[in-house]
């Protein structure tokens, strides 16, 4: 078996981002942060992610349990990836 590279690996993320966005649109934040952050499905689903404004910095409880992970933000597209995640969380 063949080893990706990280540009391989980078791609394929990127790809499945585009299919994401253009055929399951609703997802599309939700698979962003993931890809931005390295965050886990349950912190992203369960309301675990928060945009702090006064500091910028994006704010990921673990889904472990363990301490608050503090992130800078890598995209002024964030704040917004974030604010829709949390208006569709019901609907999940």
């Amino acid at each position: 078996m063949a080893t990706l590279t990280q540009l391989e690996i980078d791609d394929t993320c990127l790809e499945i981002i585009h299919y994401i966005k253009k055929n399951h649109s609703h997802y599309y934040p939700h698979i962003m942060i993931m890809y931005l952050y390295g965050c886990r499905i349950g912190e992203v689903f369960n309301n675990r992610i928060y945009f702090d404004a006064e500091n910028d910095k994006i704010n990921i409880e673990a889904q472990k349990g363990n301490n608050i992970r503090v992130n800078p933000r890598v995209s002024s597209e964030v704040p917004y990836l974030i604010e829709r995640i949390n208006l569709t969380q019901e609907n999940f």
